[in-house]
């Protein structure tokens, strides 16, 4: 009788000491609960589920369970005021507030439903939710009933419309009158219409093209290149716009033989600044690369039937740099004279001889047989265009003919070509 007393009295203090191991266990979990981290609430959560897996008596025996239940408080409050904020984030309702009302209704979701409770402006979120609705609905109605009477400026209208459709659902799409239960249709009918009152509003035959042509060709081109080929077909005017695409390609093609303005513009584009050095040291190489040059007039020489007239210049930026510039205009004017600095634009041909000499005459008072003082080898340059050149004499022979190149315009014409020659 004694030894069994003595193996109930040893188990029940096994089985205290294993219980207050487990308290202390659950008490060092609370200890280390703090609300400085997203890490802290798994804390907070694992210190509840050991809390609660203790008998009803060693429950009593943990000494820090207040810490717990003021942990677990602070951290239903920051979730609580978490979702306020999402909700009052969500702002003014228009057509772009899924995204905001959806992110806040999934936070909303997160909370238990004795937090969900305590939320201050869950009214906010459902009005919101039912102002959302409503508003793409309307928006849906507004923008079909706009599209009846749409100008060539308004084609936005129908991504915009596709956007707001894609976001009704089923239901919100039953409601909507007829008309919009088939958007595909109906933006399709939109533009094969637009594209026609586009083709009309053109207005181009031939030849050089007014920048509002050059604009409206482009939308024209653009539209086209969104229609499917079953929408092509339903166009009023096709043979309008291909006669359109057509003059336009025939012009910017015969640009380069007629255009003297243009030629010169792409001359002096592709025209490079090559070093000096360079040039004398692969005088092969560079032969016929465009180049140009900043230079000053320092040497002025008449050339004859055969040969035209040249000069001797000075590189600006390096003086002692010289060149033979051999002038190749087609239209000699404005004249140059010494002294006139100016940049040239040409194309490098060889290296020729520069000689310096005496001031002492020759052979019976002539220049015959003068002695030579130095003599270089220098670039060779064939003179094309310069940047004093009258415009109105290079496009018609006619100094008094005040010419301007719209770089802006020259450059969209260029786009809307290479965009013609993509269309399909």
């Amino acid at each position: 009788m004694f030894l069994k007393f003595i193996i109930l009295t040893s188990s029940l203090f096994l089985l205290a000491a294993c219980q207050s191991d487990q308290v202390a266990i659950v008490e060092e979990q609370i200890n280390q609960v703090t609300l400085d981290s997203e890490s802290d609430t798994e804390k907070i959560r694992e210190a509840r589920l050991a809390f609660d897996e203790l008998g009803e008596s060693d429950q009593k025996l943990v000494t820090n369970y207040k810490e717990l239940l003021a942990a677990e408080d602070l951290l239903d409050k920051q979730m609580i005021d978490e979702v306020v904020v999402e909700i009052n984030n969500i702002g003014p309702i228009n057509v772009n507030s899924d995204e905001l009302i959806a992110k806040a209704r999934t936070a909303f979701e997160a909370l238990s439903r004795e937090q969900q409770k305590h939320v201050p402006n869950l009214k906010t979120l459902l009005d919101a939710e039912s102002k959302y609705t409503q508003t793409l609905t309307d928006t849906a109605q507004k923008l079909v009933a706009s599209m009846k009477n749409l100008t060539v400026n308004d084609y936005s209208v129908v991504d915009e419309f596709q956007t707001v459709y894609n976001k009704l659902s089923e239901k919100q799409i039953i409601e909507l009158s007829d008309d919009i239960q088939s958007p595909d249709e109906l933006i399709s009918t939109f533009k094969i219409n637009l594209l026609d009152k586009q083709i009309s509003s053109v207005n181009y035959t031939s030849g050089e093209p007014s920048k509002s042509q050059v604009e409206r060709i482009f939308a024209m081109v653009k539209s086209y290149n969104d229609l499917s080929q079953n929408e092509i077909k339903s166009l009023v005017n096709k043979k309008q716009f291909d006669d359109t695409i057509k003059e336009y390609k025939e012009y910017f093609n015969d640009r380069e033989k007629k255009d003297r303005l243009y030629k010169r513009q792409n001359f002096i584009k592709s025209s490079t600044t090559i070093p000096y050095t360079d040039l004398l040291k692969f005088p092969e190489s560079y032969k016929d690369q465009k180049v140009s040059l900043e230079i000053e007039i320092f040497e002025i020489h008449k050339g004859n039937i055969i040969t035209p007239d040249y000069f001797i210049v000075k590189d600006r930026a390096n003086q002692q740099d010289l060149y033979h510039i051999s002038d190749q205009r087609e239209v000699k004017e404005p004249i140059l004279s010494v002294g006139d600095t100016l940049t040239i634009f040409g194309e490098y041909k060889k290296l020729g001889d520069y000689v310096v000499y005496s001031d002492k005459k020759g052979l019976l008072n002539t220049n015959f047989n003068r002695e030579k003082l130095e003599e270089y080898s220098i670039p060779v340059i064939d003179l094309n265009y310069s940047s004093v050149d009258n415009l109105g004499i290079i496009a018609a022979n006619n100094p008094l003919l005040s010419i301007t190149i719209d770089e802006e315009l020259e450059i969209m014409k260029k786009e809307l070509y290479d965009f013609i020659k993509e269309i399909k």
